[in-house]
């Protein structure tokens, strides 16, 4: 075989039939893929086909010459003009196999494609798939039937690889297509009407060239066709903004958003994630295991370091209720998801992709749809009964070690670290979980659409991706006490020394043991009444005497506020004092020990 002769082999071996079954298909389908005999096509040989302008031709001057030369033929039945199955194999087939390239061979090779509708829509299928070689019409369907040629609307189990768009999306710009062409709508063809592939050579079958198709998706397969799968990443970046971008107007907003499946579940958290530290009441003796999450942002508990002090006084100050920032990361994270689904829009509507419109709305509307049934207000408890109560003080210990002393009064105790925080959504239980139905439809048919989208615009989803994940992330990364507002409260952190002879030195919050961070802590609280209750320190008699001194320490010298209004500590060393009694305890232990003895003997 010469070269020439291999390249056109390759070519025909690039159409190969799906795998699975020839013969027998589902329920009553019987075809088979021999190739026409010389009696079948003498019987149609003289049956017309229409060109685009109406006028017949017998079916045999498609694939005879009048000359000696030899030819060869592949004929190509496709199915009703607005179906979008044909047109995507057709628009695959003329990529592949190109008239250059048929041209080019010592045989001369035609291409001739023939629809069972009107001929008056042949030059809107040339268009539509744009198809190089002749295409003619066979309104009739006697050629169809009397070469073997069957109907059916079974789909068959898979889709082909040259499909770049889905089932339903092949339906919709089917139907978008016979609405445009307006009269031409009922001249499509026989919808249930199934092609096939023949390859002639000299007038008569290539031996073993043939093929009908037993399903509506079936149609020679071509090798090499690739798909552009987009992966939608970000699930865990999104959930950490989801909560605070939910009392936003701004998560209204039509956008993108990297994995929007985040923002559908089957419930809602009633309340805020708390943080992990023991709160005690300073003097009421109330004692909790977790911080509040509003709380825990207000004082900013994650910049405490290890063994530290801080002494602070909370006031509210205004009625407004703790709210999300007007322009805060996450409201710039939705502007920037709206303007990316402007951009997205404007490239699909420009380079005339349905799928890719279609594709942009529905992601786009998900966020909207969602955010109509997550949109909350946080409700902070307040306190109705105005009864006499011990002092509201609080103090907060962390785990690893650090105090936090929060003096304020009872109204701000209660709604900021005793009673639970409420999460008070706008819709009920039972309608978010109707919108979180229709939010997963939307999202499948939204990726359906993207995958069908054309490769420009899966490629502006791309980079929109990226770039929307990487800005997630780093929002993510931000302290979240810059999404929320918290001018309501009044914070004011009060600075200490450690006596008259250093109020000179800088305030210093940090301490190098623990000890001394526990004495400073009972200091600025004014009583050891919490410690027990917290469970701060151990449970001995060395510990019990040295929490009696500390209190009769702050008794005998308690706290004073210098000119620059710093609290001035005690003069006393913690350290040295415990040392003291637990050596007095070990000696008291001895005697003890020694006195049993004496009494035994």
């Amino acid at each position: 075989m010469v070269a020439s002769e291999y390249s056109i082999q390759m070519a025909v071996d690039t159409m190969t039939p799906p795998k699975g079954p020839t013969g027998e298909f589902k329920g009553d389908i019987k075809v088979n893929d021999n190739p026409p005999m010389k009696k079948d096509l003498d019987r149609v040989a003289e049956l017309p086909v229409l060109d685009v302008n109406g006028k017949p031709h017998a079916f045999r001057s498609l694939y005879t010459s009048d000359s000696n030369e030899p030819l060869r033929v592949l004929i190509l039945f496709v199915r009703q003009f607005f179906c979008g199955n044909c047109q995507e194999y057709l628009r695959s087939f003329s990529t592949s196999i190109t008239p250059g390239a048929l041209n080019s061979l010592p045989t001369p090779t035609k291409v001739i494609v023939i629809g069972c509708g009107q001929p008056e829509l042949i030059t809107m299928y040339a268009r539509e798939t744009a198809c190089p070689y002749p295409i003619y019409a066979d309104p009739s369907k006697k050629l169809y039937a009397q070469l073997g040629m069957i109907r059916t609307l079974d789909l068959g189990p898979r889709s082909p690889q040259y499909m770049q768009y889905s089932l339903p999306s092949a339906i919709v710009r089917g139907i978008y297509q016979s609405l445009k062409a307006g009269p031409g709508a009922f001249k499509g063809g026989d919808y249930w009407q199934v092609g096939g592939e023949f390859l002639l050579e000299d007038g008569q079958a290539a031996s073993g060239l043939g093929w009908r198709e037993a399903t509506v998706e079936e149609n020679i397969q071509l090798r090499d066709q690739k798909e552009l799968n987009l992966a939608i990443l970000g699930e865990a970046s999104v959930e950490s903004s989801a909560r605070i971008s939910a009392l936003s107007w701004t998560f209204l907003l039509p956008r993108l958003i990297p994995a929007p499946q985040a923002l559908i579940r089957a419930s809602r958290p009633e309340r805020l994630e708390p943080a992990t530290a023991k709160v005690v009441g300073a003097y009421s003796g109330g004692q909790r295991d977790h911080v509040n999450y509003i709380a825990h942002l207000l004082h900013e508990g994650e910049s405490l370091e290890r063994y530290s002090v801080r002494c602070e006084k909370i006031k509210k100050i205004k009625v407004p209720e703790v709210k999300a920032k007007s322009l805060g990361p996450t409201t710039l994270l939705a502007l920037l998801g709206f303007a990316m689904s402007c951009a997205l829009l404007a490239l699909s509507i420009h380079e005339g992709d349905g799928m890719a419109l279609l594709a942009t709305i529905l992601l786009s509307s998900l966020s909207t749809l969602v955010g109509i049934g997550s949109q909350w207000r946080l409700v902070l408890p307040e306190r109705t009964a105005r009864r006499h109560v011990p002092i509201s003080d609080v103090v907060i210990v962390y785990p690893h070690g650090a105090f936090l002393i929060i003096k304020c009064d009872e109204e701000v105790a209660r709604s900021l670290y005793w009673a639970p925080e409420e999460c008070r959504y706008y819709r009920s239980t039972r309608s978010y979980r109707l919108i979180s139905l229709i939010g997963t439809l939307i999202l499948m048919f939204g990726v359906i659409c993207l995958g069908n989208a054309g490769l420009n615009v899966q490629l502006g989803f791309a980079a929109s991706y990226i770039i929307l994940n990487a800005a997630y992330w780093t929002v993510a990364a931000l302290p979240q006490r810059w999404n929320w507002d918290l001018s309501c409260y009044q914070r004011d952190i009060e600075h200490y020394q450690d006596d008259e002879e250093n109020s000179h030195i800088p305030s210093v919050e940090k301490e190098k043991t623990y000890t001394s961070a526990l004495w400073r802590a009972i200091a600025l609280s004014g009583t050891r009444k919490w410690v027990r209750v917290a469970g701060t320190a151990p449970v001995s008699d060395a510990w019990d005497m040295w929490l009696r001194k500390a209190e009769e320490v702050i008794k005998e010298h308690p706290c004073k506020f210098d000119d620059r209004g710093r609290c001035i500590l005690p003069r006393w060393d913690p350290e040295k004092y415990l040392d003291i009694v637990h050596a007095d305890v070990k000696a008291a232990d001895i005697d003890k020990s020694q006195s049993s003895g004496d009494l035994t003997v």
